[in-house]
C-alpha cells in the first residue's frame, strides 16, 4: 500500500509544543483536514477541529443493508437484521421499510412479516435492526431462504445495497444425494507418486423444477484434512469439465484433484449455489471447522484404497438407481473418470421440458428458482384438473409486466420461463388463475 501524503510538515524551526493536527467539521476521517498548529492539543480536540454533522449539506441521507447475505443455523433462534444510514438529517427523522421479498422458506420456518418500518431519529447516525425468529426441526432439509428489499425511504436515498438474502442453514447433517449434485466416484491413494488423481460428481437432470433447461449453478468441490477438520483446497467453474460420456438423464463431471491427501481421515465436500449438499470422508468421520461444511460432521463412505493402489484404482458408486441413496460405495481395480462407474447402471429419469403428466393432487403455485435471478427464473406450478388458465407478471404498483400463459393447460406439473431482460431491478408478483383459485407469489429481480 503507498503511504498518502497529509501536505503539511514540521520543520526545524517548529517550536516546541506545535504539532500537526485534522481541522474542520465532520464525522469521518475524510470531513477533516490537516494543518500545522503551535499549540497541541494531546489527548483533547484539537483546536480547530469539531465532531459533528458535516457542512456537506447537498449529500442527501443515504440507507441501505449493512450486509446483502446472512447466513444462520435454523437452531440460532433469532437473527438480527441491521440498517445503516450515511449522511444523517441534522433536523429531519428517516424512515425505510423492510419489506418481505420472498424465498423458499415458508410460515414453519420463521415468524412471517410483510413489511418493518425503520426509523432513523434527527442527528442520529445509529444503525436501526429488527429481529426475525428463526424457527428449528428434526428433520433435514434444504437450506432456506428469507429475501428483504428497502422500499419507501423518506428524507433519504437507498443505497446500492437495498435487497437482503437470509440463508437459514439445516443443522441435523447433510444429507447424501438429497439435491440433485453428488461425488460418484474418486482416487485419492497411488502406491508410487501422485497420478491420475480424481474426483467424479453426478447430476439427474430430471427435476422438474430445473427442467426447463440446465441451470448455471455454482458448484464447489472443497477437500478436507480429517486430523485438524481445515480444508486445503477447493475447485469451481472451470476446474470442473463436464464429460462427452454422460449417461442419458444425467450430467458427470470430472476435476483433477492431484496432491489430494491420503491420511485416515480425509474428506470432501460439495456445495451448489453456496448450500452444502454432500460431505463424505475416508478412513473415519470428522467435523470441519472451516469451508462449507464447517460445524457439519462428515459420513464416512466406509471403504479406503489401500497403499498399494494402483493408479487405475478408485472408489465408486455401484448398483442400479435414480440418485445417490441407490447406490453404494465400492473399491474399484480400473476406475471410470467420465463414465458410468464398473458396476453401476443409471436408470433414466423422467425429464420434462416443460409439461409432465404426474398426477397433480392440488392446484398449486411454486416459488420461482432461482430467486432472487437475473434476468430468467423458471415458474412452476401444479394443476389438479384440466381447464383454462392464466399465469400473469405485476410489478409493485400493481401493472402487468408480462402473460405467460393464457390458455387451456391438462392437468399435471407444468413450468415455464420467465424473461426478465427489459425490466428494471425490483419486486415482482407472478399470479396463477386456474380452478376458481387465485394463487400469488413474490420474487426479487436483482440486476
Amino acid at each position: 500500500m503507498e503511504s498518502s501524503d497529509i501536505g503539511v510538515e514540521q520543520t526545524s524551526s517548529s517550536p516546541a509544543g506545535s504539532s500537526l493536527s485534522l481541522a474542520g467539521t465532520g464525522t469521518t476521517y475524510s470531513d477533516f483536514s490537516w494543518e500545522s498548529t503551535d499549540s497541541n492539543s494531546k489527548g483533547s480536540l484539537n483546536a480547530n477541529q469539531s465532531f459533528g454533522q458535516s457542512d456537506n449539506t447537498d449529500a442527501p441521507a443515504v440507507v441501505e443493508f449493512s450486509t446483502d447475505k446472512i447466513a444462520v443455523f435454523e437452531n440460532e433462534g433469532e437473527v438480527q437484521v441491521e440498517v445503516n444510514i450515511t449522511n444523517y438529517n441534522a433536523e429531519t427523522s428517516t424512515t425505510v421499510d423492510v419489506t418481505y421479498a420472498g424465498g423458499t422458506a415458508g410460515e414453519e420456518d420463521f415468524e412471517a412479516f410483510n413489511t418493518t418500518t425503520l426509523t432513523f431519529p434527527a442527528g442520529s447516525d445509529a444503525a436501526q435492526s429488527f429481529l426475525i425468529s428463526i424457527s428449528d426441526d428434526d428433520e433435514y432439509e434444504r437450506n432456506e431462504t428469507i429475501l428483504m428489499a428497502l422500499e419507501n425511504v423518506k428524507e433519504a436515498e437507498i443505497g446500492n445495497t437495498d435487497t437482503l438474502r437470509l440463508v437459514i442453514r439445516n443443522n441435523d447433517g447433510p444429507q447424501l444425494g438429497y439435491l440433485d449434485y453428488w461425488i460418484n466416484e474418486f482416487h485419492y491413494q497411488n502406491a508410487g507418486p501422485d497420478s491420475s488423481e480424481f474426483v467424479e460428481i453426478a447430476r439427474e437432470l430430471g427435476v422438474v423444477a430445473k427442467s426447463n433447461a440446465i441451470q448455471e449453478d455454482e458448484v464447489v468441490l472443497t477437500l478436507y484434512n480429517g486430523t485438524g477438520g481445515r480444508s486445503y483446497a477447493s475447485f469451481s467453474g472451470d476446474d470442473i469439465a463436464e464429460s462427452e460420456n454422460s449417461p442419458s438423464g444425467y450430467q458427470l463431471f470430472s476435476v483433477n484433484t492431484e496432491g489430494i491427501q491420503n491420511g485416515d481421515p480425509d474428506g470432501l465436500s460439495l456445495s451448489v449455489d453456496g448450500e452444502i449438499v454432500q460431505f463424505i470422508s475416508y478412513g473415519e468421520t470428522f467435523t470441519a471447522i472451516d469451508g462449507p461444511a464447517q460445524d457439519y460432521e462428515s459420513i464416512d463412505v466406509g471403504v479406503t484404497e489401500p497403499e498399494s493402489t494402483s493408479a487405475n484404482t478408485s472408489i465408486g458408486l455401484t448398483g442400479t438407481g435414480e440418485s445417490y441413496h441407490d447406490f453404494t460405495w465400492a473399491v474399484s481395480d480400473s476406475s471410470t473418470k467420465g463414465f458410468e462407474n464398473a458396476g453401476q447402471l443409471f436408470l433414466d429419469p423422467v425429464v420434462s421440458n416443460e409439461e409432465s403428466p404426474a398426477v397433480a393432487d392440488r392446484f398449486q403455485l411454486h416459488q420461482n428458482y432461482p430467486n432472487p435471478f437475473n434476468p430468467t427464473t423458471n415458474i412452476s406450478y401444479d394443476l389438479k384438473n384440466a381447464g383454462a388458465i392464466s399465469l400473469v407478471i405485476y410489478n409493485v404498483i400493481g401493472r402487468k409486466v408480462a402473460t405467460l400463459v393464457d390458455e387451456n393447460k391438462t392437468a399435471g406439473l407444468h413450468s415455464v420461463t420467465f424473461d426478465a431482460s427489459g425490466l428494471s431491478s425490483g419486486i415482482y408478483f407472478y399470479q396463477l388463475i386456474a380452478g376458481g383459485q387465485t394463487f400469488t407469489q413474490k420474487m426479487l429481480l436483482s440486476k
